[in-house]
């Protein structure tokens, strides 16, 4: 017991619903203002390491999150007929103040994302470089773009 408590420090209980901006790389155009909700346990170690149970409801998805590795990415699935399929990845801050999703099938050319806490698709785009920042580093992206 006073291993575990050394180990994670802050225990936070969500049931938060989040302002987000849905937007499309490549497509300027594209930005959606949606809701989501965050309920569960969410852990952060000493060392920086997040733990997150609970569930994540986007759209008309209930998703449940996977460990968290050393950048704080996840991945996101969901139970359709008895089958485990992808949603996405999650990349969120030590907190849990801030988060980006990556739509299953992403590209930096033309995925769906979404960032919260977001007003515009420019705020979207500087959180979601700020918290993919090693991962777009080893896919030898240097940070993602707005067209105009």
């Amino acid at each position: 017991m006073l291993l575990y408590l050394s180990l994670y420090g802050r225990t936070k209980q969500y049931d938060n619903e989040l302002s987000c901006i849905k937007y499309q790389l490549g497509n300027d155009s594209y930005e959606e203002k949606i809701k989501i909700r965050v309920v569960g346990v969410f852990k952060t170690s000493l060392l920086g390491k997040c733990k997150f149970s609970g569930k994540i409801f986007i759209e008309d998805f209930e998703l449940n999150c996977s460990k968290f590795d050393e950048n704080n990415m996840a991945m996101l699935t969901y139970n359709d007929n008895g089958y485990t399929k992808t949603f996405g990845q999650i990349f969120i801050n030590e907190g849990l103040s801030e988060l980006t999703i990556l739509y299953n099938g992403w590209s930096d050319k033309d995925g769906l994302m979404v960032s919260s806490p977001a007003k515009d698709r420019k705020e979207a785009l500087e959180i979601s470089n700020q918290l993919m920042e090693k991962f777009l580093r080893c896919h030898n992206i240097e940070k993602l773009f707005i067209l105009n």
